[in-house]
């Protein structure tokens, strides 16, 4: 096996491991919402806290942006990074606290503890900081992509480190009931 050809194979291995990381990391996202959201505890939108009116809409906005950002980024950094060492951690600190925010909200909810709202809060702080290190990564990386593809998954992930960074980490704490 010739350099180049071990330097390929070595990058499908991270692109299926990035790959398997989305899916199994996106289905326990997914799974923690479906779970959680017949909970009993989510009676009259407990989630959204002390969150009402405009900041709502705006959340919702932000949501469906973040999620088509996140969409965006993974192809994105799937091609042009996939060598980057930190590109597997900076997602799984995404992912995995992030399926955790939905059960560590309604414990919260069900008996609420300095305890439990110190790991919430830290729960979401960490995926505050793998989002900003997505950004981070594309504004800094050089890649081989186009002008445009780059943009827009600087686009995506600026849309998905608002939502994680600065709505779900400092307003949503700052608006909850405590």
């Amino acid at each position: 096996m010739t350099t180049l050809d071990s330097t390929r194979e070595s990058r499908r291995g991270r692109r299926q491991a990035l790959l398997l990381l989305n899916v199994v990391g996106g289905i326990a996202v997914l799974a923690s919402y479906v779970l959680w959201l017949g909970h009993p505890s989510n009676r009259a939108g407990a989630l959204w806290g002390g969150v009402t009116g405009g900041w709502q809409y705006l959340y919702t906005i932000s949501m469906f942006a973040a999620a088509a950002g996140y969409l965006v980024v993974v192809p994105y950094l799937t091609r042009y990074v996939i060598d980057h060492e930190w590109l597997h951690t900076l997602f799984a600190l995404v992912l995995f606290p992030s399926a955790l925010w939905m059960p560590l909200t309604f414990e919260y909810v069900d008996g609420p503890t300095t305890g439990l709202w110190i790991a919430l809060r830290c729960d979401l702080l960490t995926v505050a900081a793998a989002s900003v290190g997505l950004v981070v990564l594309i504004s800094r990386r050089p890649t081989n992509a186009p002008a445009r593809t780059r943009a827009l998954a600087l686009v995506g992930s600026i849309a998905f480190a608002f939502q994680t960074a600065v709505l779900d980490a400092f307003v949503w704490p700052a608006l909850f009931p405590g």
